[in-house]
């Protein structure tokens, strides 16, 4: 009766059995043993049996505490009992589920065991669940598609609490279970994914959790939903896809920045999470703060004002030169120089003095150009250079001292001016429409005449290179016919002779002393110095009273000529004019040819006059029955009175109306007539070294004598004909030299009223002190503009002109200064014994070899001149005495 309805069976197979073993079967049965009998049942596995399961299952049910826990663990491991699941009804102790199973029963496999006789607490041993596990509960909502609100899961999480497990909780967190209060229903998430409701959360577009009842920390609801890992922050994984990939990237970054105390290891990541422009996520030690103009891994603008906590730094800037060098797109370079200068100010740190010596060569600025061949042109001079240099315009001071920095000066140098003109002239041209053949008026040439003056006043600053260049340079203006031409300097030519002006009708440089000067230091020469003439005269020849009146005109008017309308004598002059003067001959011709070879073509033409030598006579031949041309007389008589090609254009015009015009006519115009005349009729002077010397003698009413070259090196003392008083010179040797240290006027100076103020002829006063060089002082004519590399030469000047003073003529310092001006051609002046040298003049002559023989020679007679004029005040014998005397003595 023990197992029911099996009994009969189950005592032939189990009692037998026994009886065999025990070797009792000639005696009475006895009472089963629970445990060796629940070994037997579970080693024959009639537990499997579905109709046998139930039966011994309630037998042991009755009996379970005879049984040990060693047996009990091996019938957990049986498919024991019987469920509902249709497809595999047997099913393990701990994979089935009692029939009040909460939550769900649909798909779960319930235990069909008649619990009324079968122990509850016999199948709970065995592993039988009250309750299936949650991550069968979360299997399930999930194959089945349930959906259920977050209230209905917390609330099923709350009344299970103390059943789950803590595998169970880490599983629940990554389960998408979870619809959030700002994303559409049909998406899922983890807890992990979900913060508490946050509304600035909730504007970022990180989801939080959907749940009616309001939350708070020490709220079960609270416990619950941090079990399964929804957070009052986000996780720092989601705010970090939250940055790469909404769209409010910068609000994430924010609110990560803002709240980085929750997060202390997210700069120790090494995951790349940090999102660039255009190399998607990468690491943040790879990644640069701020765009670049290149392609480079920089953070999405939304976050570089976060970049220094994130301690993301700009590109180096070595990185950006050598990025620019390496791309060709235009478009990409333009947008260098406005980034360095947005780096400039917001980063200047990282501007060190290597960088500014590179970015002076690398061609960033707007212009495409380097910044040392690049200016800052204020408005007035981006007008005048505009289109020859590069500039760029500064808008602000912090945008100035940037390209100051880079080396973009303020004003051109003319070395740059003549870069400038020798690369971007094509630009210039156009820009101002200059052409061959337009109008020597239009106004695109006098823009660049007025450029050619600028570079003309400021030539001495020009080194030989750049003037090499320009002499090169093969579009310097030039005019011909009313119209231009651009050539280059050698095929320009500068005119002094009328006659071959009107012949050849070549092209000359603009009518500028300045820019004529300056062409002739680029190769431009004088026609004449160019062309090969020949004066061809033929027919009948013979004087006539005509040519006599006209010889008488020259040998009267040539001394106003020569000594000038203000009574000085002409620079220029050929040493013998005397000679040339008393030998000129004017005889009639009936023709002259002139024949003229200029760039390897003859031209020919008739002329009216012309000069010949023949015997030691200057034949000046004039076509008889014709007019006098004064004009090309004077011409042909200038180009023989002046050595100097310069000096001839104008003269010849005035020379013309000198020759024409009646005397009584000339000195109503102010021209000395009188005392021109009246000095040659009493010079009485036959030989040339006379002659020569009258002519260097100034008049008596001029305050002042100018020393110039000419003067130092042609003094000459000859035996003279004429009294002269030499009172001053034949004074005895110590006297003289007193005399020169202790300056007192002459009588002869005192009855002429002369005053002993200098050889300069214009007075001193109204320069303004520079300063004091060697304890020397150095004024400056205002006029003037005394340049840089002028005022560096100040101090070797004063050294060496103290030199002299001290070691040679023992001449007081006190006594002694310096002065500028580029106005005057003069060297040195004396103003009531203080001698002033002239600065300009040792820059132009001496400077940089200024401690040599010839130098120290020149400045000595310069000097011994000048202390000379504290004996004598004019240029006169007595004067050529003393000086004669001054320098032998000092030169001992």
């Amino acid at each position: 009766g023990i197992f029911e309805s099996y009994c009969m069976v189950l005592q032939y197979k189990v009692g037998g059995i026994f009886l065999l073993r025990l070797n009792i079967s000639d005696r009475p049965l006895r009472k089963l043993q629970v445990e060796n009998w629940t070994k037997f049942i579970v080693a024959n596995n009639f537990l499997e049996n579905s109709n046998l399961s139930s039966g011994i299952l309630s037998y042991m049910s009755r009996n379970f505490r005879e049984i040990s826990a060693t047996t009990l663990e091996s019938i957990k491991k049986v498919k024991c009992i019987p469920t509902t699941d249709p497809t595999s009804p047997m099913k393990f102790p701990s994979h089935s589920y009692f029939p009040d199973s909460q939550m769900i029963q649909q798909g779960l496999p319930i235990c069909t065991l008649d619990l009324y006789q079968i122990s509850r607490e016999f199948l709970s041993s065995l592993g039988v669940r009250d309750r299936p596990s949650t991550s069968q509960v979360i299997q399930w909502i999930s194959e089945n598609k349930i959906q259920l609100e977050s209230q209905e899961l917390v609330e099923y999480f709350m009344k299970n609490w103390n059943a789950i497990q803590v595998e169970d909780w880490e599983d629940l967190k990554n389960r998408k279970l979870f619809r959030a209060k700002n994303q559409p229903d049909h998406f899922f998430f983890s807890g992990w994914e979900l913060c508490f409701p946050n509304p600035e959360l909730e504007k970022l577009g990180i989801p939080t959790v959907r749940i009616p009842v309001q939350l708070e920390e020490n709220d079960p609801h609270w416990t619950v939903l941090s079990r399964l890992g929804i957070g009052k922050f986000p996780r720092l994984a989601v705010l970090l896809n939250k940055i790469g990939n909404s769209n409010d990237a910068a609000g994430c970054a924010a609110y990560l920045v803002k709240n980085m105390s929750n997060y202390p290891d997210y700069l120790q990541l090494e995951v790349p999470w940090v999102p660039t422009v255009s190399h998607g996520k990468m690491h943040r030690s790879q990644v640069f703060s701020h765009g670049t103009p290149f392609n480079l891994p920089c953070v999405i603008p939304e976050l570089e004002i976060f970049c220094e906590k994130l301690e993301i730094l700009p590109p180096p800037l070595d990185r950006i030169f050598d990025e620019f060098l390496s791309t060709f797109q235009v478009e990409i370079k333009l947008k260098v120089y406005p980034y360095l200068l947005w780096r400039f100010q917001n980063f200047n740190s990282d501007f060190k003095l290597e960088n500014w010596e590179r970015m002076k060569t690398l061609p960033f600025l707007p212009t495409m150009t380097p910044p040392i061949s690049t200016f800052q042109l204020e408005n007035e001079l981006s007008d005048v250079y505009g289109n020859i240099l590069d500039y760029a315009k500064s808008e602000s001071p912090i945008e100035k001292h940037f390209l100051e920095n880079c080396g973009c000066a303020r004003a051109p140098t003319p070395n740059q001016i003549v870069d400038g003109i020798s690369r971007n002239f094509q630009r210039y041209f156009d820009s101002l429409g200059i052409q061959d053949e337009i109008p020597s008026s239009h106004k695109g040439v006098q823009h660049f005449i007025y450029i050619l003056r600028l570079l003309s006043s400021q030539r001495s600053q020009i080194d030989k290179p750049h003037l090499q260049l320009l002499s090169k340079f093969q579009h310097l203006v030039s005019f011909q016919l009313e119209k231009i031409k651009l050539l280059p300097a050698g095929e320009i030519f500068l005119s002094d002779s009328e006659i071959l002006e009107n012949l050849l009708k070549f092209p000359t440089p603009p009518p500028s002393e300045d820019i004529e000067a300056l062409y002739m230091s680029l190769g431009t020469k004088f026609i004449s110095q160019v062309v090969k003439e020949r004066y061809v005269p033929s027919g009948n020849t013979g004087f006539s009273q005509r040519s006599q009146n006209f010889q008488k005109v020259i040998l009267e008017r040539y001394p106003l000529l020569i000594f000038g309308k203000n009574g000085r004598r002409r620079e220029g002059l050929i040493s013998n004019i005397q000679d040339f003067i008393s030998n000129i001959v004017v005889a009639e011709i009936q023709e002259i040819q002139h024949h003229v070879l200029f760039q390897n073509t003859i031209h020919s033409t008739p002329t009216n006059c012309c000069i010949q030598l023949e015997n030691q006579k200057f034949i000046l031949w004039i076509l008889e029955k014709t007019d006098v041309d004064f004009l090309d007389i004077s011409q042909h008589l200038v180009t023989h009175m002046f050595s100097e090609p310069k000096s001839r254009g104008e003269v010849s015009i005035e020379f013309s109306m000198l020759l024409e015009k009646d005397l009584n006519l000339l000195k109503k115009k102010g021209w000395p007539v009188d005392r021109v005349i009246k000095l040659v009729e009493n010079s009485q002077v036959e030989d040339s070294v006379r002659f020569q010397s009258l002519v260097s003698e100034q008049p008596t009413s001029t305050p002042a004598s100018s020393t110039r070259p000419t003067s130092i090196q042609s003094v000459q003392v000859e035996r003279s004909q004429a009294p002269v008083d030499f009172s001053a010179a034949e004074k005895g040797l110590e006297e003289l030299i007193d005399s020169i240290q202790n300056p007192k006027p002459t009588r002869e100076s005192q009855q002429s009223g002369f005053q002993l103020e200098a050889c300069e002829t214009t007075s001193l006063q109204g320069y303004y002190h520079k300063g004091n060089f060697n304890e020397i002082s150095l004024i400056v004519d205002p006029k003037s503009i005394l340049s840089r590399d002028h005022e560096s030469a100040a101090p070797e000047f004063s050294k060496f002109i103290r030199y002299l003073a001290e070691n040679i003529f023992r001449y007081e310092i006190t006594r002694i200064g310096i002065y500028f001006s580029d106005k005057t051609a003069a060297m040195a002046c004396n103003q009531n014994g203080k001698l002033f040298f002239n600065l300009k003049s040792f820059c132009d002559l001496h400077f940089g070899n200024h401690m040599t023989r010839p130098c120290i020679t020149y400045w000595y007679l310069v000097f011994a001149h000048e202390i000379s004029h504290n004996i004598v005040a004019e240029h006169n014998a007595a004067f050529a005495s003393v000086y004669l005397k001054v320098v032998h003595k000092y030169m001992e």
